[in-house]
């Protein structure tokens, strides 16, 4: 038994190829590009991982599905993922995220491939009706995505409640927030980090220089201090959620098809950037107007998750989070020393 794995050079696939290899599954993983982690492959464990340079919108796809009869489960990663680009250059958002998509649920179908978890958003809620008492997003909410990204995930979830309902297609969409954290194993790391719009990626990019400062897109929001908040999880706790979720698929036990990962716990812009400075270094903040696509806040009611499949995240302090984000990217891109030198 197999899990495919798309996405899998990405800062999430990354993390769940190794944390399935060290559970001991075969895993069959899928990428355009070539991952970083490759190099980090404890050979213990190498015979277990069959790694394909595939793009999953291309004809390809259909090769692996037949060269590796063993696949069970898959763990749907691969997408764009910036709200900024996606309302520049929409139609590049649809053929990759829901084309592609598409094109893996057909060899799904065709190769009786039935557990499929796939990685949603919580863009698919738009700006929510927040419970007042809680403030938390539930699965129920209405979805009204406020950009192309969180339109195409939405969409893909569409697809997925419709092949469930005509032939019975075992599926779980888990919504999960804003990712931050690494490997505790300093294998893996956001190696997408110098092109990211996420507000940890444009954090480290100033802290190092590549760019001049940090924009914070709107002060004047209806929030305690006007930025945005928004629910932080450790990728460690989000890549459990999966291989948790993908389990109860396999051994067959009931499962919701949406389930929010997430702290429930939700930090402000200025909250994110006053803990960057405290444990890794001051950056330059210059404020601006709103950025299209934004929600004023989100965070998540991870309730249902915790109760049905027993997931309950470990990692959750915001500052151990930035430790491990900004750690990991200057080991590994500039050396240990730098780090400790910019911590002095």
């Amino acid at each position: 038994m197999s899990i495919l794995v798309t996405g899998a050079a990405g800062y999430i696939g990354s993390n769940a190829v190794l944390k399935l290899l060290n559970e001991g599954y075969d895993v069959v993983a899928v990428d355009r590009n070539m991952p970083e982690w490759l190099k980090s492959i404890p050979r213990n464990i190498e015979k277990k991982l069959k790694f394909h340079r595939v793009d999953i919108c291309h004809d390809e796809l259909s090769r692996i599905f037949r060269r590796h009869k063993s696949i069970n489960g898959v763990l749907h990663f691969a997408a764009n993922i910036s709200v900024p680009e996606s309302v520049s250059n929409p139609e590049k958002y649809y053929e990759n995220n829901l084309w592609g998509t598409y094109r893996l649920l057909q060899q799904c179908r065709k190769y009786d491939v039935n557990n499929f978890i796939f990685s949603s958003s919580a863009c698919v809620y738009g700006e929510p009706i927040l419970n007042k008492k809680k403030q938390t997003i539930k699965e129920t909410e209405p979805l009204d995505p406020l950009n192309p990204y969180g339109e195409t995930k939405m969409m893909v979830e569409m697809i997925l409640q419709s092949l469930s309902t005509a032939h019975n297609f075992r599926h779980c969409s888990l919504r999960y927030f804003n990712v931050v954290g690494n490997d505790s194993h300093q294998r893996v790391w956001d190696g997408h980090w110098k092109e990211k719009s996420n507000l940890f990626p444009a954090l480290m990019r100033t802290y190092l220089g590549y760019t001049p400062d940090i924009r914070m897109f709107g002060s004047d929001w209806n929030t305690e201090d006007g930025t945005c908040v928004r629910d932080y999880i450790h990728v460690t706790d989000l890549v459990d959620a999966h291989i948790i979720a993908l389990r109860a698929l396999m051994d067959e036990r009931p499962i919701q098809h949406t389930y929010n990962v997430g702290t429930g716990r939700g930090y402000s812009v200025k909250e994110v950037i006053n803990a960057f400075e405290q444990e890794v270094g001051n950056v330059v903040v210059v404020p601006t107007g709103r950025r299209g696509g934004d929600a004023e806040k989100v965070v998540a009611c991870p309730k249902s998750i915790k109760k049905d499949l027993k997931w309950k995240p470990k990692y959750t302090d915001l500052n151990t989070m930035i430790k491990d984000y900004a750690g990991m990217i200057c080991s590994h891109n500039y050396g240990h020393g730098l780090w400790k030198e910019k911590r002095k």
